[in-house]
């Protein structure tokens, strides 16, 4: 018999009632304190539009996180699943609408180094992976980071509107099993997107990709291999179209 995804609203169903499966799901811990502590810094602090808002999300969500330096900033209907497993640095900035989510069974889960900035209504998630953004990378509005596996985003790196970042994610398209019902969770490997790299709209850096430092991924293109340091990739699938020259 298949074993229940505990990464799927309908494999964790079928491993509690409906509080155990949302424990499952969103908090990642069974402890009914944690439950409770979660629900109130939520229900009085995350809706709270203006300053008030943002000066109560600055003293409340560290709270529930696995861990959050100083002057961090926390925009209106910022949601954290697994949060235990979230570890912001300094002046981490997450605007409004904003989705972390760690959930896995024994990953490390979302680290964010000082002065990261998530845009809003972008999703940084996993299913059993790790997700790390260094110093200072700053992700667009309504952009998507997924991983099975481990992705990582250099210092300074850029990522612009509705660009798309997976470490997994892969289906087999062979297997009798509903691709609804399959994990999605298999990789080739770790992608890694270097220092200083610009990411253009609407662009996918794909599953065991890699993005030199210094390099351009235009807009739309779909990385699915390796782009050399210090060029500018286009295309389906991408491929180098010339050397940037640093001045």
């Amino acid at each position: 018999m298949d074993q229940p995804n505990p990464h799927k609203v309908a494999g964790a169903l079928k491993q509690g009632g409906g509080l155990k499966a949302y424990q499952d799901l969103v908090l990642g811990d069974r402890s009914f304190g944690f439950l409770l502590l979660h629900e109130l810094v939520m229900l009085f602090s995350s809706w709270v539009p203006g300053a008030l808002g943002v000066v109560l999300r600055k003293f409340f969500y560290p709270l529930i996180l696995g861990g959050a330096g100083k002057g961090c900033l926390f925009g209106r209907g910022v949601t954290f699943r697994h949060p235990k497993k979230i570890f912001l640095g300094k002046a981490v900035v997450l605007d409004d609408g904003v989705m972390v989510d760690a959930k896995g069974v024994d990953n490390r889960g979302i680290k964010m180094a000082d002065g990261v900035y998530i845009g809003r209504n972008s999703i940084v998630y996993t299913k059993g992976g790790d997700i790390e953004l260094a110093e200072k990378a700053n992700v667009s509005s309504n952009c998507i980071l997924f991983s099975s596996n481990r992705l990582y985003v250099g210092r300074g790196t850029f990522i612009a509107a509705y660009a798309y970042l997976l470490s997994g994610g892969e289906y087999d398209m062979e297997s009798r099993t509903p691709l609804c019902e399959q994990p999605g969770t298999n990789s080739r490997g770790e992608t890694r997107v270097g220092d200083n790299v610009w990411i253009a709209a609407h662009a996918v850096v794909a599953d065991g990709a890699f993005v030199g430092d210094d390099s351009v991924v235009a807009a739309g293109a779909v990385v699915r291999g390796r782009v050399e340091p210090g060029t500018l990739a286009a295309g389906l699938p991408a491929k180098t179209i010339r050397s940037l020259e640093r001045k």
